[in-house]
């Protein structure tokens, strides 16, 4: 039997991710050791590698970072995106309705994944 357990994305900058996971209300960051560490969110965990590292240790040659979006699902929107930095804030797409019926807001994060905090 097979069930998927986390997600890792991939980094150019190891510190720089660190410190935007870190700044996000409820997470719960790992040190940032050989090249890795984990963000926790209750149940949930992102594993964050640096694309170097990650392709030294498993002999595979990724091309680049970003592309991902992740989703969490948040009991209330505004309450969570007021919690963001104002930084995250400004750069991103507020709350709003969705056409395919979620009330979302967006951030990106350093190696443009895209973070979304949405309810149904």
């Amino acid at each position: 039997m097979m069930r998927f357990d986390h997600l890792t994305i991939l980094t150019t900058d190891l510190q720089e991710s660190w410190d935007f996971y870190r700044a996000l209300p409820d997470a719960e960051v790992s040190s940032p050791e050989d090249g890795y560490f984990e963000v926790s969110f209750h149940e949930s965990v992102i594993g964050v590698f640096h694309l170097v590292t990650f392709a030294e240790a498993t002999k595979t040659s990724p091309t680049q970072s970003g592309g991902a979006v992740i989703q969490f699902s948040v009991d209330d929107v505004d309450e969570y995106w007021s919690k963001l930095p104002t930084a995250y804030r400004q750069n991103g797409s507020s709350p709003q309705k969705m056409p395919w019926h979620t009330y979302s807001g967006y951030i990106s994060d350093p190696d443009g994944n895209i973070l979304e905090f949405y309810k149904s």
